[in-house]
């Protein structure tokens, strides 16, 4: 394995920590949230309450405005991978249009990369992809597709622009 793949191996399963530290965190208040206020003096829902001026709903709207950030977040994240998938899409088209058959071959070897990707609507939207540009049909079955594209004759290639060529039947 090489450093890069080890690098994104340590990110992945750092990541997958952090999201679960985070849920547990998530739950962990929430209850609190439910069940401090029938023992505010032990579960120091009280000193929380004076902590934040003493109003008796003080706590629930200091952890709802949080979770409400906390989502914001996640709503963040999920419009910027969005971004980032229809930009990687708009300049691989780019290339097919701007180049002959070697882009539209690299074109589909990344997209056929891109199904390994943890994200359903991801695959989905490149299995798509792949189908429009190839004229093939595999869905997100990643070991079809690169076993089409093993068979694929290179003189081919510069055929499948517009996913109307049949070239590597197989």
């Amino acid at each position: 394995m090489s450093g890069l793949d080890n690098e994104a191996e340590r990110r992945k399963e750092l990541d997958r920590k952090l999201s679960s530290l985070s849920v547990t965190v998530l739950v962990i208040i929430g209850l609190w949230l439910l069940l401090g206020p029938l023992w505010p003096e032990t579960s120091g829902y009280a000193w929380m309450t004076d902590l934040l001026g003493g109003d008796a709903e003080a706590v629930p709207r200091f952890f709802l405005g949080f979770l409400f950030l906390y989502f914001a977040g996640f709503v963040r994240e999920k419009n910027y991978l969005r971004e980032t998938l229809h930009g990687m899409v708009e300049m691989i088209r780019r290339q097919l249009l701007d180049r002959g058959g070697s882009s539209v071959k690299e074109a589909v070897r990344i997209l056929i990369q891109a199904l390994s990707s943890e994200d359903a609507e991801t695959r989905a939207k490149v299995a798509a992809r792949l189908e429009k540009l190839t004229g093939r049909s595999y869905g997100e079955d990643k070991e079809a597709w690169e076993r089409w594209y093993r068979t694929v004759p290179e003189a081919a290639w510069s055929g499948l622009k517009g996913g109307t060529s049949r070239s590597g039947e197989g």
